[in-house]
């Protein structure tokens, strides 16, 4: 569909694809065509939940990028503590590339694509029925977010049912790998997300809102 929309937009408007110019004319009208035919939906999740739960992923399940933090963090048997502290350094410095990793404003063009709903994985629940009412879709049963039921947070098998429980769990497993984390490696954090957290509201650790989003108050 998108490759049809494309050719019909280049041929009605003339437009050359090999033109710097004409390809961002392109993309407007691609934008156009799609937001008058679908019902667009995103999710975002807070930077610090979001990092970890892809650290404990890839490199404690999956055990990917073995040698390169091996090589930066110096010996053969490292502390998960360790691997974390270097794995946000490796991002940092661009040899650990992963879209599961990349900035969410990016990735989600979420400045630029036409949303018509932005929601928040840690708030599921708020967000699918709204998405049902105004699709259409109220008897469709949507999944909800195992970071919600505190699932993708837990260090136990048990299941975590309340958002007080799910947000304790993200609370203690996201301040178990930020604890004593040096403050050069922090700032390394910080300056990786800092548009997420400046775009999209989200609290920080520490924050007694923490995995959420809070919006600034209007005077």
């Amino acid at each position: 569909m998108m490759k049809l929309d494309e050719a019909r937009i280049i041929k009605e408007q003339n437009l050359d694809p090999k033109s710097n110019k004409d390809k961002d004319l392109i993309s407007t009208k691609l934008l156009e065509a799609l937001e008058k035919d679908y019902y667009y939906v995103g999710f975002i999740r807070n930077p610090f939940t979001r990092l970890i739960s892809g650290f404990r992923d890839k490199v404690l399940r999956r055990n990917r990028y073995k040698k390169d933090l091996i090589a930066d963090i110096g010996h053969d048997n490292p502390t998960d503590q360790e691997k974390f502290y270097s794995f946000v350094k490796l991002i940092h410095k661009g040899k650990i590339k992963n879209l599961h990793f990349t900035q969410q404003y990016e990735k989600m063009k979420i400045c630029s694509f036409p949303y018509d709903l932005l929601g928040q994985v840690e708030t599921t629940d708020e967000q699918i029925p709204i998405m049902q009412s105004n699709t259409g879709l109220s008897d469709v049963e949507f999944p909800g977010s195992r970071s919600q039921t505190g699932q993708d947070s837990q260090s136990t098998q048990d299941t975590v049912n309340s958002r007080t429980a799910s947000h304790r769990a993200t609370q203690d497993v996201t301040a178990s790998f930020f604890a004593d984390m040096p403050p050069d490696i922090l700032e390394m954090f910080y300056e990786l997300y800092k548009m997420d957290f400046a775009l999209t509201g989200y609290t920080k650790l520490g924050d007694p809102n923490f995995p959420y989003i809070v919006l600034p108050s209007k005077q």
